[in-house]
C-alpha cells in the first residue's frame, strides 16, 4: 500500500522546513516530494514500503546513466522500520500526460529517439533474461521464454479470476488472455535488450521538446524490446508511434511481430489486473476498463 506520511514527517526526516517541501505525483505505491537541499541541490525524495522500488534506480544510473537520461541516486535507506526512502537529483520537465497536444507533438520524435536508446544500449557484459539481480547485473532466467513462463506461473489462474472479479472485470477474460499467451509463446525469440519495464506509467519527463529524464526503474530487466514498447500501446492506444514503424525506423527485430505482440499485450493485461486489485489502485482500474475493449480487439 502507498505510504501516508505527512509533510511534517518528511520535512523532519530531511531536517528542512515543511514549507520548503513540494508534494509531487509519486505513483500508486510511493510518495514523492521535491525540495532544495542545504547545499542548494534540487532533489526528490520518495518513500515506499517496498525497498526494491529504489534498487533499480541506482543500478540503472550507475550502469546506463552515461547513455540515458537517468537521474542520479544521491542516497537511499530505511525511513522507518518498515519503509524506505530514495533521494535523487530532480530533473526539470513535465510528465507525458501533463503535456498538451502541441507540446507532445513537438517532442514526439525526441521521445521515440530516447526510447530507442534504451533498446540499443550495450548489455553484452551481462547475461540472462527477465528481472535483473542488481548485485550481479544478470537476468534471473536463462531464456526469454523461461522468464515469461515463470511470471505467468506465478500469477495463479484462480487468483487472477478473483482479482478481476474484485475490480469489476469479467473473470472469463482471464481464460482468454492465458489462451492467447499459450497459443503464441513458442513464437517468442531470444532477443535480449535493456527494458525500462514501466514507460507507460508517466515515467518520461520532457522540457523544451527534449526528454530530460527516464524515471522509476523499479521494473528494469533484459527482455525483448517489443515487450517493453507494447506497454505504451497497452496504456495509451494510438498515442505513440506504431510499433512496426518504430521497429523499422530504429532497426529493431520484427520477426514474428504479431505473435510476440499478442503475448505481450495479454501478459500486460494479466499483470495489471493482478496489480490493480492487490494495491487497490482504482485510477489504474478505471484506465484499464476504458481501454479493455480495444485491448481485446487488438488480440482478435
Amino acid at each position: 500500500m502507498k505510504t501516508t506520511f505527512s509533510k511534517k514527517q518528511i520535512a523532519d526526516f530531511l531536517e528542512i522546513k515543511e514549507k520548503d517541501l513540494e508534494p509531487l505525483i509519486g505513483g500508486n505505491v510511493s510518495q514523492a516530494f521535491g525540495y532544495l537541499s542545504k547545499d542548494n541541490q534540487k532533489l526528490v525524495i520518495r518513500v515506499s514500503s517496498i525497498n526494491e522500488l529504489y534498487l533499480g534506480d541506482e543500478y540503472a544510473f550507475v550502469n546506463f546513466g552515461l547513455k540515458l537520461p537517468i537521474p542520479k541516486v544521491v542516497e537511499h535507506g530505511s525511513f522507518t522500520k518498515d519503509t524506505y526512502y530514495c533521494i535523487t537529483q530532480r530533473a526539470e520537465g513535465k510528465t507525458i500526460t501533463a503535456l498538451d497536444e502541441d507540446q507532445f507533438r513537438d517532442a514526439f520524435d525526441n521521445i521515440h529517439k530516447t526510447i530507442a536508446k534504451i533498446y540499443t544500449v550495450d548489455v553484452s557484459k551481462t547475461q540472462g533474461f527477465g528481472s535483473i539481480n542488481v548485485n550481479s547485473g544478470n537476468g534471473k532466467c536463462s531464456s526469454w521464454k523461461e522468464a515469461m513462463q515463470t511470471r505467468l506461473e506465478s500469477l495463479k489462474e484462480k487468483d487472477l479470476k478473483n482479482n478481476a472479479k474484485n475490480i469489476g472485470i469479467d473473470p472469463s477474460l482471464i481464460d482468454y488472455f492465458i489462451s492467447i499467451i499459450e497459443k503464441n509463446i513458442d513464437y517468442l525469440i531470444e532477443l535480449r535488450t535493456l527494458s525500462h519495464g514501466d514507460l507507460g506509467s508517466d515515467n518520461i519527463l520532457v522540457k523544451n521538446r527534449e526528454v530530460t529524464a527516464l524515471i522509476d526503474w523499479a521494473n528494469l530487466g533484459y527482455t525483448d524490446w517489443l515487450y517493453d514498447y507494447m506497454k505504451l500501446e497497452f496504456w495509451w492506444p494510438n498515442k505513440y508511434m506504431d510499433a512496426v514503424k518504430f521497429g523499422k525506423l530504429y532497426n529493431l527485430n520484427l520477426t514474428n511481430f504479431e505473435k510476440r505482440k499478442a503475448v505481450y499485450i495479454a501478459r500486460s493485461a494479466l499483470s495489471v489486473i493482478n496489480w490493480a486489485d492487490e494495491y487497490k489502485a482504482w485510477n489504474i482500474v478505471k484506465l484499464v476498463k476504458v481501454n479493455l475493449d480495444q485491448i481485446v480487439k487488438s488480440l482478435a
